[in-house]
């Protein structure tokens, strides 16, 4: 009686609705090199006249899948939050200490499923102990890829920055 039922299975048209199944090739995988990254961000103060660009470079490890039937990208890309500079030691320090709190949350993470290569993505950052939603942009022009996305501190429940007067705005 079962040899029956599969063999009334594999029906011409059954085989045929299977085929692109047995076709599909599984994404490819994309390696994440830390040589060559780079991590920045753009806070802008209060008065507006103050503008701090951090970055870090070389930093980013990860891995990413390609998927080029869909031309979508899926991967998670982790960054040691300790490695940011601004260009002032004391305000770094005062950053990554009091604000970022790097020595317990020493990292942040941002998981991106099944974006295009090119336009709008959705993910989830990790940071400051929260996982949250984000959106932005993301763009893979051949073996680079760049992903850019906006935060609200307060979010991730890490204190506006203050200093002398001038506040840092709340979306970085």
């Amino acid at each position: 009686m079962k040899q029956i039922r599969l063999r009334s299975l594999l029906t011409p048209a059954f085989l045929l609705s299977i085929a692109p199944a047995l076709t599909w090739a599984a994404p490819q995988p994309l390696t994440v090199s830390s040589e060559g990254s780079k991590v920045d961000f753009l806070a802008v103060g209060h008065p507006s006249l103050l503008k701090i660009h951090g970055e870090s470079e070389s930093q980013v490890t990860g891995q990413a899948y390609l998927d080029k039937k869909t031309n979508t990208v899926s991967g998670e890309f982790e960054f040691p939050l300790g490695t940011l500079k601004t260009g002032i030691e004391k305000r770094d320090e005062h950053m990554k200490d009091r604000y970022l709190q790097v020595a317990q949350f020493p990292k942040a993470v941002l998981k991106i499923s099944d974006a295009h290569t090119e336009g709008p993505f959705i993910g989830q950052l990790t940071l400051h102990g929260k996982t949250l939603p984000v959106s932005g942009t993301l763009s893979m022009t051949g073996p680079l890829g760049h992903a850019e996305f906006k935060l609200k501190l307060h979010d991730f429940d890490i204190e506006i920055p203050k200093f002398a007067g001038i506040t840092v705005a709340d979306e970085v």
